[in-house]
């Protein structure tokens, strides 16, 4: 298994089904919903969005063109909570003053891609935006945590979650086949209000039924109201 990101991020012009048997890649999706497989999600998604793999150089998880990729990806059902949903929720672990350095740095040449992760191992949704939206909330969390600043073997975990999240992202990608009751609320209200005309989601299909599912949500919250 230790050869299999190799053959997923080596192949560019195609997605990686393309190049494997229908059992291989049943065998791929439920993988990547057991522990240790990390590593195998983030490969699907940088290999979803044509990012080359450098985990493990400089600190990134890939590279678009010139620009870093930081991957965080979540898969429900996968802990003992109960919300079996996603939530557009990444957590930024074990970090310092020191490698939250290189995204100060790098804030305006760095993205920030989440993902998240049916029980089958599809992927439900695939978001992402630039490092320098969150920097000042990575900032202020170090901050409060850490105020004199690096300490030694101590580390902080810093979620981003729907609360946290941008107002405007790019949807990357998103089902053709909407199902709403995997996602919470206020993370499927915020993928509703993007300006998807001007996002990465050419799938027409996709683009009726989310403007659809905005106006029907807009309208039942204004009767309520």
């Amino acid at each position: 298994m230790k050869t299999l990101p190799l053959l997923l991020y080596s192949i560019n012009d195609k997605t990686w089904k393309d190049y494997l048997s229908e059992d291989y890649v049943d065998f791929l999706t439920s993988y990547s919903l057991t522990n240790g497989s990390d590593g195998i999600r983030e490969e699907l998604v940088l290999n979803s969005i044509g990012a080359k793999s450098i985990a493990g150089k400089h600190g990134w998880d890939g590279i678009l063109g010139s620009s870093f990729i930081e991957v965080k990806c979540e898969t429900i059902g996968k802990s003992t909570e109960k919300l079996n949903k996603v939530q557009g929720k990444g957590v930024f672990n074990n970090l310092t003053w020191r490698s939250f350095e290189k995204y100060r740095k790098n804030a305006n040449n760095s993205f920030y891609i989440n993902a998240g992760f049916d029980l089958d191992g599809k992927i439900l949704y695939i978001i992402g935006f630039k490092i320098k939206e969150i920097i000042h909330h990575l900032e202020n969390k170090l901050i409060k945590a850490l105020p004199q600043g690096d300490v030694k073997n101590r580390n902080i975990s810093i979620p981003i979650t729907s609360s946290s999240l941008p107002e405007k992202f790019e949807v990357i990608y998103l089902p053709e086949i909407l199902d709403m009751t995997k996602y919470t609320d206020p993370f499927l209200l915020k993928l509703m209000r993007n300006k998807l005309e001007k996002t990465r989601v050419h799938n027409k299909k996709v683009l009726n039924k989310i403007k659809k599912l905005k106006d029907e949500f807009e309208k039942d919250s204004s009767t309520i109201s």
